[in-house]
């Protein structure tokens, strides 16, 4: 989508590869499993008018991702387009199990510009269609992507006033949340986790 969160273009098993992103292809035979990617060359993404990036995770077998045993999807974050690192399932940090009782999951949105993933986290059932033909879907991006949310700092504070009590010094801490605490914001699975609930 632009920044006015128009739709502009979509990257599928329909449309492979346009002059900023290549999708790897549609794996549809893989019993022991597979794995799909989607490239994208931010700074061409930007010039071509593009700013935010949704991630639809969609499985066409039919089966919901609760019934499956293991579905994830996440991204990465390389250093070109010519860097030369290999894409490898295992290594990528930033992956999220998919749960719902759906077979169709929107689970992010990048801000290209501002460079942030922000969380949607959306089990959007068969009927919401990524693409220029729905138009309910960029409405429900823009809310998702206004919405005041909290700091880390909010969030901590607010569990730690919901869940437990405030101490005045780290030593009287059970949990200490800081760059060198129990909880660090590089923490990012435990805090979807466990703080996010």
């Amino acid at each position: 989508m632009d920044g006015d969160f128009e739709h502009v273009d979509n990257i599928s098993f329909r449309d492979l590869r346009n002059n900023y992103a290549c999708h790897s292809g549609d794996i549809i035979n893989a019993p022991n499993g597979a794995s799909e990617f989607i490239d994208v060359d931010i700074e061409k993404a930007v010039s071509s008018g593009i700013r935010y990036v949704c991630m639809d995770v969609r499985n066409f077998t039919g089966y919901k991702y609760s019934t499956m045993d293991e579905c994830f999807a996440g991204f990465m974050i390389r250093q070109g387009s010519k860097s030369g690192e290999i894409y490898e399932p295992k290594e990528v940090v930033n992956k999220f199990d998919l749960t719902s009782e759906t077979n169709t999951a929107c689970p992010l949105v990048i801000d290209l510009v501002t460079r942030e993933m922000i969380w949607m986290d959306l089990s959007t059932g068969s009927s919401i269609v990524v693409g220029a033909n729905n138009s309910s879907y960029p409405k429900i991006v823009k809310a998702i992507c206004e919405m005041n949310r909290p700091t880390l700092s909010n969030l901590f504070f607010l569990h730690a006033t919901a869940r437990g009590e405030l101490v005045s010094t780290p030593e009287e801490a059970d949990i200490k949340f800081s760059m060198d605490g129990d909880v660090t914001p590089f923490d990012i699975e435990k805090i979807v986790g466990e703080y996010l609930v």
